[in-house]
């Protein structure tokens, strides 16, 4: 677009009837920084404002001292009109027009109007090409009635509906194609109603319910139907996702899920609104079933079973008003792996083989949230041999623990007592060798024993580990160290 004639306000300087004086102010380096003219009152009739660089930045018309009549406004570095504003007793009115410059290119931006100050009546935003961006209408400096924002095609992006500056009725976002994208219903700017989204192929691929800007869910508050209605949900690739049954508003009845590729990921039924009997989720990509849970009422009820691909049982739990009761864990050999019950605090492990590798037992708090080690646990070797026995108390060691090599004698052994540790580390023929004892006040002792259970040695430690005293009871004299 070529650069416009520079624009005159409405009363030519030439006329000197005009004006009847003038004043003229000077930047330092001689060039003229502002001019204004005055009629036979003393009041301004037009006052116009240069750069030091000599490029006019502003020329006004006023009468009885305020703008009144056109204020132009230009560029500071290219002279180039920026914006062209009619005014009456200082508040805009009538048309505004402001412009932009991109690239060396020079076009209309915005076109608003104005009356007393305040915007009315339609408005324009455009391109640099001259296309529009958006148009709407304002009444007291709001938005009112539609308001649409046009794509680079020329298509509408989005249309807008407002009532008093809210969004009110049914927003609508489109594709660049031209078709539509989504509706939102809404009321006084809130969502409200039933919002749709589609792809371009106009398939349905989300709906959600809104009620005053919450997503509430209750689609029935909209929709009345007393016959059973299947609706269907696309994925943006045009395949299937969802087919549900509803009645009067609320899921009720069968359903399905699918992935992108169109294979089946959960289905099941709905009974006013939540899952209801049994529910069946699938492998991705695989028309394998890898859970079956049951529910009553949204709440899980029953037994839930997970699958291994090969279709055998991987875990089954047992569930009571969504509170887990049991869990079984299996091999894919079908032996079982572990069994937890979570009513008497019992956990017993097994090796494939069949044979248990561990048990133990715990408690919960009153929220069953907390599990904590109480009792005995024990660990055996593949071969069956105990392994270990540990002594918990609210989840700490407590008592004696005791490991065990791999032919049943012990290998070493701690007593957690009252404010007391003892350690204890076996020959393998399961006589003890070494005993050590832990004091609260962090002093020790060690007693050292030979095969036979004989105490031949002990020694005693300072609380900074240092030797308190030795005594070897393999000398005559029992000889000691101080």
């Amino acid at each position: 677009m070529n650069k416009p004639e520079l624009i005159k306000p409405n009363r030519p300087l030439d006329d000197k009837a005009s004006y009847v004086s003038e004043t003229v102010n000077y930047w330092s380096n001689g060039s003229i920084s502002s001019r204004s003219f005055f009629n036979e009152h003393g009041n301004i009739i037009r006052s116009q404002q240069w750069n030091e660089n000599g490029i006019l930045r502003k020329d006004c018309e006023f009468l009885n001292g305020l703008k009144n009549g056109l204020e132009l406004i230009y560029s500071e570095k290219t002279g180039n009109l920026i914006s062209k504003c009619g005014y009456v007793q200082d508040k805009f009115n009538g048309w505004c027009e402001f412009f932009e410059e991109s690239s060396a290119e020079y076009y209309l931006r915005k076109k608003y109007f104005y009356l007393n100050g305040i915007q009315q009546g339609d408005y324009s935003i455009f391109h640099k090409d001259g296309s529009l961006e958006e148009k709407g209408s304002m009444r007291d400096g709001k938005y009112d009635g539609e308001r649409i924002q046009f794509g680079p095609s020329g298509k509408p992006s989005c249309i807008m509906r407002y009532l008093n500056g809210k969004l009110h009725g049914c927003l609508e976002d489109f594709h660049e194609d031209g078709t539509l994208q989504r509706c939102s219903p809404h009321k006084e700017g809130k969502k409200h109603g039933i919002e749709k989204s589609y792809n371009q192929s106009a398939q349905l691929i989300s709906r959600t319910c809104y009620i005053e800007g919450s997503d509430s869910g209750d689609f029935g508050k909209f929709e009345e139907n007393n016959e059973p209605e299947v609706i269907e949900i696309f994925h943006h690739n045009g395949a299937l996702k969802e087919r549900l049954t509803y009645l009067n508003g609320i899921a009720n009845g069968a359903y399905e899920f699918f992935n992108e590729e169109g294979k089946n990921s959960e289905r099941g039924n709905y009974k006013a609104g939540k899952k209801h009997g049994e529910v069946i989720l699938y492998f991705p990509n695989e028309d394998k079933i890898q859970f079956k849970k049951s529910y009553t009422d949204g709440v899980l009820n029953g037994i839930t079973t997970e699958y291994y691909i090969s279709g055998k049982i991987k875990i089954t739990s047992d569930y009571e008003n969504d509170v887990q009761k049991e869990i079984i864990a299996y091999f894919e050999n079908e032996n079982i792996c572990y069994k937890k019950n979570f009513i008497n605090g019992t956990f017993i492990e097994f090796y494939a083989t069949g044979k248990a590798r561990r048990e133990a037992s715990f408690s919960t708090d009153m929220l069953g949230t907390s599990e904590k080690l109480e009792g005995v646990e024990k660990g055996y070797f593949s071969s069956g041999i105990l392994m270990y026995n540990f002594e918990w108390k609210k989840g700490f060691r407590h008592g004696k623990t005791i490991n065990y090599d791999s032919s049943g004698l012990p290998a070493s052994e701690l007593d957690y007592s009252e404010n007391i540790l003892k350690h204890a580390i076996y020959f393998e023929n399961g006589s003890k060798y070494c005993e050590q004892t832990f004091q609260e006040d962090s002093s020790w002792n060690e007693n050292y024993f030979d095969e036979k259970g004989t105490l031949y040695f002990s020694r005693l430690y300072n609380t900074d580990d240092s030797i308190k005293e030795e005594i070897d009871y393999r000398t005559p004299e029992n000889y000691t160290i101080n």
